[in-house]
């Protein structure tokens, strides 16, 4: 999903389409890529060039990448398709902040469950041989 994704938005840039300027709903609906309207662009002219479905629903797909880009889907984005998602400006600043706090903090929520895991053990194995050492004197 993200490759192919990434492919039209980039056949798209490379056609001279301002991709910061496509609305992702029109309507009340995703926006298909038939429907891409911008001055001195023949969306049908880049359709038919480059074989792709006029039915790609642009909206959606952009929607499903910037989400996958912060880790909020199933899916797996690649670095290489990150830095190509940021390239074509699909992903604003805030979304890339976004990612970093996301991952530093679900870094630090490891961190933390690992460190109240490792004293509970500690504690568990502490208690074990204080109990040890009772028994051993009566």
């Amino acid at each position: 999903m993200v490759a192919k994704t990434l492919r039209v938005m980039k056949i798209l840039k490379e056609n001279g389409v301002n991709l910061k300027n496509i609305q992702m709903i029109e309507k009340g609906k995703f926006t298909l890529l038939s429907e891409i309207q911008q001055e001195g662009i023949n969306i049908e002219k880049i359709i038919e060039n480059n074989d792709l479905k006029r039915d790609f629903q642009y909206g959606m797909r952009l929607m499903e990448l910037k989400e996958t880009y912060k880790g909020r889907t199933k899916c797996k984005i690649t670095e290489e398709e990150r830095r190509m998602a940021e390239e074509l400006g699909l992903i604003n600043s805030k979304d890339i902040k976004d990612k970093l706090k996301s991952t530093v903090s679900k870094h630090v929520s490891t961190n933390q469950e690992t460190r109240a895991e490792l004293a509970r053990q500690e504690k568990e194995l502490t208690g074990n041989r204080e109990n040890e050492g009772e028994i051993k004197d009566d």
